[in-house]
């Protein structure tokens, strides 16, 4: 089977990144300051090293995914070193590397500038004009999704296609308050009238919101791209904000999409797998939304994937293709930092992408299905079907083994002591 890799990275939340607590007991508040840097590593430079070895060691990483929030409320200065840092570690630079179509970013509602929004401004982009400056200034062409981009990853004969949004169009807007409420401001504000202060006084008239939204104009053309694309090319959509609400209680203001419902509905509507990745929650959920009504739960389903804010890991995402081309899955490949300070691959996560066994069965090429008629209900130890296989239908041992790997991808199998060496399989066979 032919894989497509992809790195995702949540929040940076630069400075507080690099700023944050060293993985040690502290019970001295004197203890040298170099000494301790020196027997305790930052869990920034942990997670660092980690993505700059896989990196280096894993040519199979074509993209990376930025779920947004560089730096935090706004800061201009904290984005510009965050992205340094960031640009570093991911070599970013390096068209060798990295194509302009291999490397997409969107804000998170802290990368905005916060001033430049007017109550009732006729340009509701201007507030991330400053920090995209800054994108651009320093990573030149590649994507910073203000407005909607669509483009093609093209893996040799994997295709997936990135569709980057605007998830904050809503942040840093101003609300006004009821005339109640402004009447009463007004009377309790005659002494900023008097003094002229009006900008002080239209401060206390509105608040400012933090709520996410997505133009629908957006929604729509990234449905349409989606249903109009070849089956075998895998939709993936990358935004800042979460589609359904977060497990931890959230005690805030205006904190979910607001057309995240019209979106999760169209997208679970497509017919299709869609894979729609995150931030912004600072936790890693890894959600499947199947509509029952109808057929579509039969051809598809939304995936929705959170990154763990960067001090904490990161995510590779592996999407999986059969012999035939057509994708079938999507692992997931959790790396976490633990309380002992390395990164290890914590969990992986596998998902399949095709939902209906006629389906499954139309992927499979003449050695996928000559595998079939040797599996049963019953369990078989791996040396006991490659035997049959190779008696009855000629397959040999690389064959059986990728193909068995891509029966269990499409639930026509289960493949028990997956992580182990294949003397170890168990395989049996499941009927549609």
């Amino acid at each position: 089977m032919k894989a497509l890799k992809l790195l995702q990275v949540g929040d940076l939340h630069y400075p507080e990144l690099v700023r944050g607590n060293l993985n040690v007991d502290q019970g001295d508040s004197g203890f040298p300051t170099l000494l301790q840097s020196l027997v305790a590593t930052p869990p920034s430079q942990v997670v660092a090293r980690e993505m700059a070895r896989l990196l280096t060691a894993d040519q199979q990483i074509q993209g990376v995914l930025i779920c947004g929030d560089l730096t935090s409320k706004g800061d201009l200065d904290g984005f510009e070193k965050g992205l340094h840092w960031l640009a570093k570690q991911l070599g970013l630079e390096s068209r060798d590397r990295w194509s302009v179509e291999s490397v997409h970013a969107v804000p998170g509602n802290h990368d905005i500038n916060r001033r430049a929004v007017t109550q009732g401004g006729p340009d509701i982009y201007k507030k991330f004009e400053e920090l995209e400056r800054a994108w651009r200034n320093q990573v030149g062409d590649l994507e910073y999704t203000v407005r909607t981009v669509r483009t093609t990853l093209v893996g040799g004969s994997t295709r997936v296609a990135i569709t980057s949004l605007n998830s904050c169009l809503g942040c840093g807007e101003y609300r006004g308050l009821p005339d109640t409420i402004c009447d009463a401001l007004w009377r309790a504000s005659v002494d900023l009238i008097e003094s002229q202060n009006i900008d002080d006084y239209n401060a206390l008239q509105y608040e400012q919101l933090d709520t996410p939204a997505f133009d629908e104009l957006h929604i729509s053309e990234l449905v349409s791209s989606i249903t109009a694309s070849a089956p075998a090319i895998v939709p993936i959509v990358l935004a800042h904000h979460n589609l359904l609400p977060q497990g931890l209680v959230r005690i805030s203001p205006y904190t979910e999409l607001v057309n995240g419902g019209n979106i999760r509905r169209r997208l679970s509507n497509c017919g299709r797998s869609v894979l729609y990745l995150h931030g912004h929650i600072h936790d890693d959920p890894i959600e499947d939304i199947t509509r029952l009504d109808g057929t579509t739960s039969q051809h598809g389903s939304l995936i929705t994937i959170s990154a763990p804010e960067l001090c904490s890991g990161f995510n590779v995402l592996s999407i999986v293709f059969s012999r035939l081309g057509h994708p079938i899955g999507c692992a997931v490949e959790a790396y976490r930092r633990q309380q002992h300070g390395d990164v290890i691959l914590q969990d992986v996560v596998k998902i399949p992408l095709v939902k209906d066994a006629n389906t499954a069965l139309s992927l499979l090429d003449e050695a996928g299905r000559s595998l079939l008629h040797v599996l049963s209900g019953t369990p078989k130890r791996f040396h006991e079907v490659l035997s049959l296989a190779k008696q009855h239908h000629g397959l040999n041992r690389n064959v059986i083994e990728d193909r068995i790997r891509e029966v269990a991808w499409l639930r026509l199998a289960i493949l028990i002591n997956e992580d182990q060496e294949p003397d170890q399989w168990q395989i049996q066979g499941v009927r549609p």
